[in-house]
């Protein structure tokens, strides 16, 4: 009982100096239960409330630096072997391939240094672009056709109808698999994407796709290592 006691009173006097439950159990080994019994009604002071909630803070950022930096790890390993693969795909000359990556190199999302999360998405407004782009990920990314999402952009003053029924045709996918948004009204009255052959534009995406990013990404630097480019 009496070395309880003590060490009741050693937590006590380490939690008036400030210290968090955590530094007080390295030097008191007790359980957090009994920590936090014996502290409740210990009050703390303005800079010691300052204090803990500085270590909070720190702590909070060093774990997300760490969760950081193993992101831009998976994402360089998720690159280096993507590169191998590009590299044997352009050696046994796969136009298919090729055609995909260059179109994806141009018109497709890429990753960014302050954002390693970024999905994969293809925008375009010619139809027979997205087709293409969609056998693509079917046959040289092994994705499902469920997996994809398709967004459409269109002027609120323009056909709307006429454009949906444009691309869920060209697609041959049912209406609710087509998201319809609204692209704000430009007061330039020199815009020339309107009229009957105006269809708004097609934005293709895959589901929980970061990976498949990065991996495309290494198939472009492998591309770009190709082409001597880099």
């Amino acid at each position: 009982m009496r070395a309880k006691l003590i060490e009741r009173d050693k937590a006590i006097a380490l939690r008036r100096q400030g210290l968090s439950y955590f530094e007080i159990r390295k030097q008191v080994p007790v359980a957090k239960s009994s920590l936090s019994q014996w502290l409740r009604p210990i009050g703390l002071l303005d800079w010691q409330l300052r204090r803990l909630s500085e270590r909070k803070l720190a702590a909070a950022r060093s774990g997300g630096r760490k969760v950081y930096d193993q992101r831009v790890q998976r994402t360089e390993q998720t690159i280096e072997k993507a590169m191998i693969e590009g590299q044997r795909h352009l050696q046994s000359r796969e136009i298919d391939w090729l055609t995909g990556v260059i179109l994806y190199w141009a018109e497709g999302a890429k990753s960014k240094p302050w954002n390693h999360s970024a999905q994969f998405c293809f925008t375009n407004m010619d139809a027979a672009t997205i087709r293409i782009m969609r056998r693509w990920l079917v046959r040289y990314c092994e994705i499902m056709p469920a997996d994809i999402l398709y967004d459409l952009y269109v002027h609120v003053e323009a056909d709307v109808r006429s454009a949906q029924e444009f691309w869920l045709s060209k697609l041959d996918i049912e209406p609710g698999r087509l998201r319809t948004y609204f692209k704000k009204p430009n007061p330039s009255p020199i815009r020339r994407n309107v009229g009957r052959e105006y269809h708004g534009i097609m934005r293709m995406q895959v589901r929980k796709s970061s990976s498949l990013n990065r991996r495309v990404a290494g198939w472009i630097e492998a591309l770009k290592v190709h082409c001597g480019v880099v």
